[in-house]
């Protein structure tokens, strides 16, 4: 059934391009999801540039539930637009987790493959291997994070860049205190100021950047070395257990330079890593890379049938519909 439970928890089962659609037209409708499950049972191609895509959540409807990709991969995103861009916009309390995007993404502030804005949210074993631009908080997994925040086992191997500042491979901006764990980048990063292979910067007092690596080349795009760093552009955290290459052009960090619990190496290896991390092809990555899905994606056809649309709406009208009832209004 698309629509089953579980407990007290609706899980709502997503088969195809037409449910992914309908499911990110209700929360930009102003359906949060919070205390839910959404989980994706197939891989998906949204079409490209032929599609663009409307990112799932903005400033004024955010998405707050927990979203399960099961380890598949939504490939064809397409993006060109303002602030909060990516496959999720904006996440304000919620879990995206075990998914991969494939594509392009452009915007303005706070633009990544998978979540432009992610506010005292997780984000848990998901990699990009789209190319991500913007202006400031760029990022290929999260362009800016804000409140305490986890982004866990991710992974850029997309193409990152940024025309003003806060660039990084994984994450473009760290706002308040969060973790970066187990991430890695391997892929080019540049911008002109707070640029860093991992995380741009690193703004709280004590964010913590714990067991990563970054092996993609980091490019100071106006030449003027403003806080462009190997592993994170402008930091006041910490870092533990971080190793990027002695290829490297700069230091772990653009403000601090070197810092203790990060070092430059001619190799990374899993074994440096822990648990989380296995042996690639030619750097470790994640032990749940292995789990990616390789169905055929199943591609969009508008004259799918909107089962998920319909079931989706009449279990909304029925949770507004009890909302009114609690709050003494009538409906209709």
């Amino acid at each position: 059934p698309v629509l089953s439970w579980q407990g007290k928890t609706p899980d709502i089962i997503i088969a195809s391009y037409s449910q992914l659609k309908a499911f990110a037209d209700s929360v930009n409708d102003g359906n949060s999801y919070e205390g839910k499950l959404i989980r994706l049972n197939v891989n998906i191609e949204l079409g490209g540039a032929n599609n663009p895509w409307t990112p799932i959540g903005s400033s004024s409807s955010a998405f707050a539930g927990t979203f399960d990709g099961n380890n598949h991969v939504i490939s064809g995103l397409y993006i060109s637009s303002g602030s909060n861009a990516g496959l999720f916009g904006k996440v304000n309390g919620g879990t995206i987790k075990n998914v991969t995007v494939k594509g392009s993404v452009s915007g303005s502030s706070s633009v990544a493959g998978v979540v432009g804005y992610l506010n005292a949210g997780n984000i848990i074993g998901c990699g990009n291997n789209a190319d991500v631009s913007g202006s400031s908080g760029v990022g290929g997994v999260v362009g800016y994070v804000g409140g305490a925040s986890t982004v866990s086992g991710c992974y850029n191997s997309g193409n990152v860049s940024g025309t003003t500042g806060y660039i990084g491979g994984v994450s473009g901006q760290h706002w308040r205190a969060g973790k970066l764990e187990n991430c890695y980048n391997t892929g080019k990063v540049s911008g002109p100021a707070s640029v860093g292979g991992v995380a741009g910067g690193h703004k709280a007092a004590s964010p913590e950047l714990v067991n990563c690596y970054n092996a993609g080349t980091v490019e100071d795009s106006a030449g003027y070395q403003n806080n462009i760093g190997a592993l994170i552009g402008a930091t006041r955290g910490t870092a533990e257990n971080c190793y990027y290459l002695s290829t490297s052009s700069f230091a772990a960090t653009g403000n601090k330079g070197d810092v203790d619990g990060a070092a430059k190496v001619d190799l990374v290896t899993e074994t440096m890593l822990g648990s989380a991390f296995v042996s690639g092809d030619t750097n470790p990555k994640l032990a749940w890379e292995s789990l990616i899905s390789a169905d055929k994606p199943v591609r969009p056809s508008f004259s799918e049938g909107t089962e998920l649309s319909a079931k989706l709406s009449g279990y909304i009208k029925e949770a507004v519909k009890s909302s009114k009832t609690k709050a003494g209004l009538t409906s209709a």
